[in-house]
């Protein structure tokens, strides 16, 4: 069933690639939309490039291109909680613990994007991420993908490595001058993704009814595919989202692994790039997801939320290479059926867990003299997951993995004050609220971001 189910999938977008790729739009089809990765709560940026229609004479279909991009530069300083993680995970001393200044850059982007015709479009993200003093950036690509539209609006292709549609903010985090907050909501933090942020091949589309829209998308892909594995595997995400003009958006997300996925890194090369945890030798999860955003007046209130359900078996010899010293009881008691004496035989193989996380975020936009803005903000987050660990090297996160209980909550106050609309100064500071050695402790963080969107002159 699985096999013929992958089968017709790739005839069916066999079939639309073929008749994408041997017919042109007719004069005065439906221009394409803008890429999702400069859409916003409050969007600024590069505007969408216009269809450009065949000449009469059958001249080649034009060419149009844009080139743009986003640069963040942060500096983030954290108060650390009073404990001595390890096997007792005991309070040490009274007085919280200063890191130093943290420098890096969030976001060093540049981006090309345009139409060919009517019915091809083309998107393509560099990225240069961290702010290392020493050691040059590497450019890598974030996305590179190449799409046709089959119906019109009603329905597109798009194939190469795109960011997923997923909530709110998946596909706009690039765009950090264009949105209140500076950190990412927990489930999109690069320390807590349920899934992959990036995927291979999307079938999406839209629909207007006067003051009513739908959209929806299909995607799959690479993703977390276990290729080595005896059973066929084909990853599934769905995505649609209803809207009422610019006023409010209401969304519902839905993803599953469709059969055993492995972990992207292993146990020592830093916490996962989506939702198989390093020491997993494989995970079979689903993720649903729902959100929903108004904007009215100035006022922009955001509610989301996710739900992931796993079924796992271990790697014992990747749970060995854990650090132990750092794990505590309860994760102790988790891994081994013996906590005392934790050997290779005695880890706990086969494992059902459950990720949750929900944030609020709501900000008001007050104008100031000529078109600078001054937009205060608040948010609430709430991120549990029991199978992470302190140790980000290990695949941990440092912040849930920290807990008794795997979970924590953030409270989070900030402005952005913009002197023009494509440059954002923001200051926020944060409270973790979390139980650590049974106790209640809290600890703050101050950041500070400076970003701005640049565009070159379009061909």
């Amino acid at each position: 069933m699985r096999r013929s189910y992958a089968a017709a999938i790739a005839v069916f977008v066999s079939v639309l690639a073929t008749v994408a790729l041997g017919q042109e739009a007719a004069p005065g089809g439906a221009a394409v939309v803008e890429p999702a990765a400069v859409v916003a709560p409050t969007p600024i940026g590069a505007p969408a490039p216009q269809a450009q229609e065949t000449s009469s004479a059958g001249e080649p279909a034009s060419f149009t291109g844009q080139v743009y991009g986003y640069i963040a530069p942060y500096v983030e300083k954290v108060i650390n909680p009073p404990v001595t993680l390890g096997s007792a995970a005991t309070l040490t001393k009274p007085e919280t613990q200063s890191e130093l200044y943290a420098f890096d850059i969030t976001n060093l982007n540049v981006m090309f994007q345009g139409t060919v015709g009517t019915r091809y479009r083309y998107f393509l993200n560099l990225a240069g991420p961290g702010g290392d003093p020493v050691n040059d950036s590497p450019i890598v690509v974030r996305n590179a993908w190449l799409e046709a539209a089959l119906l019109g609006d009603y329905l597109t292709v798009r194939a190469g490595k795109t960011y997923r549609m997923w909530g709110i903010y998946n596909e706009i985090l690039d765009a950090m001058p264009t949105f209140i907050g500076i950190e990412p909501p927990e489930m999109f933090d690069k320390d807590h993704l349920m899934i992959t942020r990036v995927t291979n091949l999307v079938l999406h589309g839209q629909a207007s009814f006067e003051q009513f829209g739908v959209q929806y998308a299909m995607a799959t892909g690479n993703d977390e595919r276990d290729f080595d594995g005896t059973r066929e595997q084909l990853p599934l995400g769905l995505d649609l989202r209803l809207s009422i003009g610019d006023l409010v958006t209401v969304g519902a997300d839905y993803y599953t692994t469709g059969g055993n996925a492995k972990p992207s890194r292993g146990v020592g090369d830093g916490s996962p790039d989506g939702g198989v945890i390093n020491w997993m030798d494989h995970d079979n999860y689903r993720v649903y997801g729902a959100f929903a955003q108004t904007s009215w007046h100035g006022i922009v209130l955001q509610i989301e939320g996710a739900y992931a359900t796993h079924k796992a078996m271990r790697d014992a010899a990747a749970v060995m290479q854990i650090d132990q010293a750092t794990l505590n009881d309860t994760q102790r008691a988790r891994f081994w059926s013996d906590p005392s004496a934790p050997t290779f035989d005695n880890v706990i193989p086969f494992v059902s867990y459950v990720v949750q996380t929900y944030y609020v975020r709501a900000g008001y936009e007050l104008q100031l003299r000529g078109e600078a803005t001054l937009t205060p903000y608040a948010q609430w987050d709430y991120y549990s997951n029991p199978e992470t660990i302190w140790k980000k090297k290990f695949g941990g996160d440092k912040e849930a993995g920290m807990t008794d209980d795997g979970k924590f909550m953030k409270y989070t106050v900030g402005a952005v004050y913009r002197p023009i609309s494509a440059v954002a100064l923001k200051l926020d500071g944060s409270m973790h609220d979390q139980t650590i050695a049974g106790a209640t402790l809290r600890y703050p963080e101050v950041r500070l971001s400076f970003s701005y969107f640049w565009e070159l002159a379009s061909l």
